[in-house]
């Protein structure tokens, strides 16, 4: 899955949005040098769910939100902008994510102030599990997505995984075709797509004479 050209422009109404939705989290300033293992496991918790979705998700740091609600806009400060780096978050959630997320960071200036801005894409073809626990806040296989209020939960009910495996089947699906388009070109994919229809016509017409002879 390919999505348009994205850069620090198009970020001024994320942050700006004013409060949480299911493809947005706001978090305060923090040092993420300084930041507590426990709250970076809730990053990484956030980041698994917003790539269990169906769009790209984004979590803004240097927004203090109120019950979902952005009550001040502070942004970071220089030494705190400077300690977020993407090879520290990969690391991070490398440890607790499985597959690895696919994430951008952006440090944006928005009305004269600076954020760390994560940009989650989905998985391309299966769901991200959490793949060991920490403490009350990461458990082992859970599979973590937004839910309402822009929570993040663990899957509630059968339905909604049968949601996310019946996307990842077709998202399988559509990236082996991607390949095989790459590998012997669009025009041969359409001929190997005209030919099996014809056989499925074939097969059909027999059925209808068998039909008729018996």
């Amino acid at each position: 899955m390919t999505y348009r050209g994205f850069g620090e422009e198009d970020l001024a109404p994320v942050v700006t949005y004013g409060s949480e939705r299911p493809d947005l989290d706001y978090k305060g300033p923090v040092n993420w040098d300084e930041w507590h293992d426990r709250d970076k496991a809730n990053l990484v918790r956030d980041m698994i769910a917003l790539a269990n979705a169906e769009v790209p998700g984004y979590i803004v740091i240097g927004a203090t939100d109120d019950g979902g609600v952005v009550s001040s806009y502070d942004g970071l400060s220089d030494s705190q902008i400077e300690s977020f780096d993407p090879s520290k978050i990969a690391d991070k959630v490398k440890r607790y994510a499985d597959p690895e997320v696919r994430f951008i960071l952006y440090k944006p200036t928005i009305d004269g102030k600076r954020y760390a801005v994560i940009r989650v894409y989905p998985f391309d073809t299966v769901p991200h599990i959490c793949r060991t626990s920490y403490g009350d806040v990461l458990q082992e296989a859970a599979i973590y997505v937004r839910g309402e209020g822009a929570r993040t939960i663990k899957v509630p009910s059968s339905e909604y995984m049968r949601r996310i495996v019946d996307r990842a089947i077709q998202s399988s699906a559509d990236n082996l075709v991607d390949r095989i388009r790459r590998l012997v070109g669009t025009a041969k994919v359409k001929e190997i797509e005209a030919r099996s229809e014809f056989e499925a016509q074939i097969v059909d017409l027999r059925k209808e004479l068998e039909g008729k002879n018996g």
